[in-house]
């Protein structure tokens, strides 16, 4: 997956857990899978988020990363495209179920908040 926005796609911080991990855990050694699945999860949270790349992976890298990713796995274990259960996943973590759930954007948020905290 080379695409021109592939630049501004920042690594995992966390390949050996959350996110990245998890699909590394699905996929196996196949590692352009673990990566192409990483880079379109960054591209496709950033935008449904509003936020950047970067915040995105922030995201990913955390403890979220690894509840979105098994969701996303469902999906595609059911049969879905990596691309569309991606999507899936993100729609359905914009809109929380109940008023005490935090949206994808308020997650990303959190996430940007506790790297600051940790620096």
């Amino acid at each position: 997956m080379n695409t021109n926005t592939d630049q501004n796609i920042p690594a995992t911080r966390n390949a050996a857990r959350a996110f990245h991990g998890t699909m590394r855990g699905f996929y196996g050694a196949a590692h352009d899978q673990v990566n192409d699945a990483w880079r379109l999860a960054v591209h496709i949270v950033a935008a449904m988020s509003m936020r950047e790349p970067r915040h995105a992976a922030y995201f990913l890298d955390g403890a979220h990363g690894r509840y979105f990713a098994d969701e996303v796995l469902d999906q595609v274990e059911a049969g879905k495209r990596l691309n569309d259960a991606l999507h899936n996943v993100s729609e359905r973590w914009m809109k929380p179920e109940s008023q005490h759930q935090l949206t994808l954007a308020a997650r990303v948020d959190e996430a940007l908040a506790a790297r600051a905290l940790r620096r």
